[in-house]
Order: structure tokens, then sequence, then C-alpha cells
């Protein structure tokens, strides 16, 4: 959808680009498929955009993960647990190796409904 939206943003057949109908199934297949000349560009991470040869990376926009859980259940031993684990140095450092996230808001509660 992110690339539909641009690509009609811009006013461009999306049959016009080389491999628009093709599906990957990871962020390596992706930029696999796109430095093999399969694809002209493909939506993937930052991470492949780096790791593999040949292929540029543009970012398009900042993606977030977010951890959702019921808030009666914030009191629960095991969210406590996990929270301790998120928050925790190791588990960030761990993150940090993927590359090409943005950790600033790792472990921070943002919205309580």
């Amino acid at each position: 959808i992110l690339l539909d939206e641009h690509i009609r943003l811009l006013g461009i057949d999306p049959y016009s680009i080389d491999g628009y109908s093709r599906e990957c199934f990871s962020h390596l297949a992706v930029a696999s498929t796109v430095a093999r000349g399969g694809a002209d560009l493909a939506i993937g991470s930052e991470k492949m955009g780096l790791q593999v040869k040949n292929i540029d990376f543009i970012p398009l926009q900042k993606e977030r993960y977010e951890l959702v859980i019921k808030k009666e259940d914030m009191n629960k031993p095991f969210f406590k647990v996990l929270m301790d684990i998120i928050n925790s140095n190791n588990f960030k450092m761990e993150l940090e190796g993927l590359g090409g996230y943005d950790l600033s808001e790792t472990g921070k509660i943002v919205t309580e409904l």
C-alpha cells in the first residue's frame, strides 16, 4: 500500500515498473531481487539495503513496531518481566545490532486506553 500510494502521487503507471506485480517474502529476497535486475524497485529494510551490493536505499518513512497489551494485564508478573527485558541494556544492544531502527521510544509506554 505504501508503494502504491507513492506511485499514485507521482502519477506513474505501476505496471510500467519492472517487477511491480512480483511479491517476495523477506527483506533479503526483496533486496536480492532488485540487485539481480528482477525488479526496478521494492520496499524493504535499510539493513538489507546496506547489506546487498549494487542497490541503493532511499528512506520513504520511519516504521514503528508496537507491543499492544490489555491494560488489566499491565500489573501481571509476566508484563513486568517483559518490560525488564525490553528495557535491559542487553536487549537494546541486540536491537542496535540489527541496524536501521530508531530505538529512542523502545520500552516506553506511549498510550494507555
